[in-house]
């Protein structure tokens, strides 16, 4: 599925799709495959946050947001978009199954303090930090905001209960 790649989409896990109708069969078929859930685990970078144990089906999203039928919800954050990211069930290109993130949101999703394009899919692995507001106080103060992320930013590092990375990844 995952074909067309610049060089800074392949450092950040992400591709450019081919046309939809073109993959769908045999992307629905790879996930079929890997019917089996896979878990993961979110550890919180702020003490005031949760740790988050997810399993992941195929078709079955988690979600994160301001809304409350999101399954991690921030009701009163409003740096956060109402639908701002979900995690999926996706496989590697050897139809290994792994856990993906995708980005819905207008102030941006995070990995490892690079932005994930809106719309855009990325496959997480294990000690990758997951930042749904801006990760950094210099980041932060480039946009024009002097105030302190230090109480305030909602961080992650995932990581997968089972060995899910193929044995090339991309």
């Amino acid at each position: 599925v995952w074909t067309r790649c610049t060089k800074r989409a392949r450092s950040l896990r992400f591709c450019t799709r081919l046309p939809f109708e073109t993959h769908l069969l045999s992307y629905m078929e790879r996930v079929a495959a890997s019917s089996q859930a896979v878990c993961c685990t979110l550890q919180p970078l702020n003490a005031r946050l949760s740790t988050l144990r997810i399993a992941l089906t195929p078709g079955q999203r988690f979600r994160f947001g301001r809304h409350a039928e999101c399954e991690q919800s921030f009701p009163s954050d409003y740096r956060i978009s109402s639908l701002h990211a979900s995690l999926l069930l996706d496989v590697w290109d050897d139809g290994t199954p792994c856990i993906a993130i995708e980005d819905s949101s207008i102030n941006g999703t995070y990995i490892n303090a690079e932005r994930v394009p809106k719309g855009a899919r990325l496959r997480l692995r294990s000690g990758d930090q997951l930042f749904l507001v801006i990760p950094s106080e210099e980041l932060l103060h480039a946009t024009g905001y002097e105030g302190s992320l230090v109480a305030k930013f909602i961080g992650y590092v995932f990581s997968y209960d089972s060995d899910v990375t193929p044995a090339a990844a991309p």
